[in-house]
């Protein structure tokens, strides 16, 4: 995907950081075709590429009931999370802005309605919007993160286990370390 030169330019949507995006996507040297037979699912051209995760899945804002996974593409997408118990993805979470689904690089989704001490099974999902028009978007392919878990906070326990880092002044290599030394068998949440 790096190195894809700019033959054509879609202006995208206010981004969450408040700005104005562009991506520019040489089509040319990426297959790109329109559906036939009328697929409801995808009546808009499809390009061979995906998207690259370039940070995370993370998990923040946790609560009782809820949590919060944020993550990075390399390209602009438009993202959703599929999440379950007991190891069925079954259920799916979309975020909605103004009751559009925001396209950028940034994602963040809020899962709500969870039970309280669940663990819960999740994987990211995007998929990339490499030009907007008055009809249909020409996309990508659908990348899928591999499967990631996390447990709600659960007040009926009576201790919590916890670790509160500070003074890491951005240093990239001070938090690595920090962050290798951590029990997380034993950590059910960071304060950073």
């Amino acid at each position: 995907m790096a190195g894809i030169v700019s033959a054509v330019s879609a202006l995208l949507p206010v981004l969450p950081d408040g700005a104005r995006g562009q991506v520019a996507v040489d089509t040319g040297a990426i297959a790109c075709t329109r559906p036939t037979g009328g697929d409801p699912d995808r009546p808009f051209p499809v390009c061979e590429i995906r998207p690259a995760i370039v940070r995370g899945p993370y998990l923040s804002a946790p609560t009782d009931s809820s949590a919060t996974i944020t993550w990075m593409t390399d390209l602009p997408s438009h993202s959703r999370v599929i999440f379950g118990t007991d190891g069925a993805l079954d259920r799916e979470a979309v975020p909605s802005r103004d009751g559009m689904t925001p396209v950028g690089r940034l994602h963040s989704v809020r899962l709500t309605g969870l039970r309280p001490g669940r663990t819960y099974q999740y994987r990211v999902a995007s998929t990339p919007v490499l030009e907007l028009s008055a009809y249909w978007p020409r996309k990508g392919l659908e990348l899928q993160s591999p499967i990631h878990t996390f447990t709600t906070f659960d007040p009926a326990k009576t201790t919590a286990s916890f670790i509160s880092i500070s003074d890491t002044h951005e240093s990239v290599p001070r938090i690595d370390s920090i962050m290798r030394s951590i029990d997380w068998s034993r950590t059910e949440l960071v304060v950073h």
